[in-house]
C-alpha cells in the first residue's frame, strides 16, 4: 500500500488513519517527539458493552480499553478511513507499526507495548492460543520486514532513474 493514502494532517491528530474489517478506526500517530508515540483503534465492541470503545496503547503503557470520547464537534462526521488490506503493515517508524494478517486480526505496536485485535472474538468466544497470536506476530513482522526490503528497492531505483534526490536510509 502507499503510506501517503492513509496519511492524514489535521492539526488535532495527525498521523496515519486506517479502517478494519470489522468497522474499527485506527491511528498511528505521528507527534513532535518518539517518546508520545501511540496507536489506537475506535469503534463498536460487542465484548466491552454498547457504543465506541478505544484500544490504545503507547511507548510508555500497556495497552488499555476505555469508552471512547465523544467527539471534539459531534456534527463533524469523520470520512472512513481506507481499509489496510491483510497481509500488509503501516509504520511511523521502525517501533511503531499496526499490521493486519491473512485472517483480518490486526495488530499494533509502539516500542515494547502493543495490541491485538481478532474480528468475531467476543464474548463467549473461545481464548487466542497464545502459540497462535505469537505466531501472527511474526507473521506481521515478516511482512513488515518485506514492505521496508520492497520500500528500500522502489526508492533505490527512483534515485537511479533521477526521479528523487537524497541518500539512502538504513
Amino acid at each position: 500500500v502507499n503510506r501517503r493514502d492513509y496519511l492524514v494532517t489535521t492539526p488535532h491528530s495527525p498521523g496515519l488513519n486506517f479502517s478494519t474489517s470489522d468497522g474499527l478506526s485506527c491511528w498511528l500517530g505521528a507527534v513532535p517527539t518518539a517518546e508520545q508515540a501511540y496507536a489506537s483503534c475506535t469503534g463498536p465492541r460487542p465484548d466491552q458493552g454498547p457504543g465506541d470503545w478505544q484500544v490504545s496503547v503507547d511507548r510508555g503503557e500497556a495497552a488499555v480499553v476505555e469508552k471512547a470520547p465523544p467527539p471534539p464537534n459531534p456534527n463533524y462526521i469523520e470520512p472512513t478511513p481506507l481499509p489496510l488490506p491483510p497481509m500488509h503493515v503501516l509504520n511511523n517508524d521502525a517501533d511503531q507499526f499496526c499490521g493486519v494478517d491473512s485472517e483480518g486480526t490486526v495488530a499494533c505496536r509502539v516500542g515494547d507495548h502493543g495490541f491485538v485485535l481478532t474480528p468475531g472474538r467476543y464474548v463467549g468466544a473461545e481464548e487466542a492460543d497464545e502459540d497462535e497470536e505469537l505466531s501472527g506476530w511474526r507473521e506481521l513482522g515478516n511482512v513488515q520486514r518485506r514492505a521496508q526490503v520492497e520500500e528500500r528497492r522502489v526508492l533505490s531505483d527512483l534515485r537511479a532513474r533521477g526521479v528523487i534526490g537524497g541518500e539512502e536510509r538504513a
